[in-house]
């Protein structure tokens, strides 16, 4: 299993609003995601399954949203595009401090 705990999660919507940012947690294992911003105030999870070497396809435990992530394991960065209740864009998550 992988943890990474104050990760940054850098959130571009489509329409004009202004990208967010945001601290989150990510973990890896047995071939599973999670990203969870609860436990630093914030309100959603998405969870979800590798479809693909270092690709994954996440549903939204908290708001009706999809997304997919990728995850070059040569880099500490994450990149995908999400989908949630009519508003779409692109994320990108920048590992944090790793954790056993």
């Amino acid at each position: 299993m992988a943890r990474w705990s104050k990760s940054e999660c850098q959130t571009f919507y489509e329409d004009a609003r202004e990208a967010a940012t945001e601290e989150c947690e990510v973990v890896i294992a047995n071939s599973e995601i999670t990203v969870d911003t609860r436990h630093v105030g914030g309100n959603w999870v998405y969870q979800g399954n590798e479809v693909g070497p270092g690709h994954f396809r996440l549903d939204s435990q908290t708001h009706r949203g999809t997304g997919t992530l990728h995850h070059d394991e040569a880099e500490d960065v994450l990149e995908g595009w999400w989908h949630e209740e009519g508003v779409s864009g692109m994320w990108r998550i920048t590992l944090g401090q790793a954790e056993d």
